[in-house]
């Protein structure tokens, strides 16, 4: 089934965190999600419609939930927010670019270490053994800026990513690449969560992170 030329414009609106599958389309019509607030368009396929991110901008945080906040704790702990990576969203060469920026404090004496890793679903860590650094003591309001890149270098139910991110820790002074791990495995056709968890090495009321600002991009 093929895809039309519109002559004008056909804008769809609905809540679908799928990819949406409206009965008809226009090559170039929009769709787009009053839930994730994604646009969507429509592109020709052999197979019939083919939906696309309009835009890189895949995912953008715009609410600082309770749990993005992690404190006095030594547990590995997840951030509250979390996205979805839609199924088709990745094809072979596409960048998934993930950029989150935290403020911390940490313990005025011996804070310990801090490790953030990117998870996909429960667990699974994307990168094969995150970095853990030591924290500079007495820290009141210090930032970090932590970014990742996927790219994809396989699609399909047995698609492959390879891995690669930073950490800047502003206060410190520290810039720090995570630990590279083997490409890592997933169905790029179907739906993936991904997340952000934090691990102190010790706990205390004064080691605490807030994840406030978290957008992730597709690029290519």
């Amino acid at each position: 089934m093929g895809v039309t030329v519109n002559p004008g414009l056909n804008l769809y609106m609905g809540n679908a965190i799928e990819r949406p599958t409206p009965g008809s389309a226009y090559s170039g019509a929009l769709y787009r999600s009053s839930d994730t607030g994604q646009t969507w368009v429509c592109a020709a396929s052999d197979a019939g419609y083919l939906w696309k991110p309009a835009s890189s901008t895949f995912f953008a945080q715009t609410v600082i939930q309770t749990g993005d906040t992690i404190e006095n704790t030594a547990s590995a702990t997840k951030f509250a927010t979390d996205f979805i990576l839609l199924g088709g969203a990745l094809s072979v060469g596409k960048v998934m670019r993930l950029v989150a920026f935290f403020d911390y404090g940490s313990k005025a004496s011996g804070a310990g270490t801090l490790i953030l890793t990117l998870i996909r679903g429960a667990s699974s860590v994307v990168w094969g053994v995150p970095v853990a650094y030591t924290l500079t003591d007495n820290i009141a309001s210090g930032e970090i800026v932590f970014s990742s890149w996927l790219t994809c270098v396989a699609d399909g139910a047995s698609g492959s990513v390879e891995p690669f991110g930073l950490v800047t820790d502003a206060a410190a002074g520290k810039l720090m690449r995570t630990a590279a791990g083997a490409g890592i495995t997933f169905d790029t056709t179907a739906n993936q969560t991904f997340s952000l968890r934090a691990t102190f090495g010790t706990a205390d009321s004064a080691n605490t992170i807030t994840m406030r600002n978290l957008v992730i991009q597709i690029l290519g």
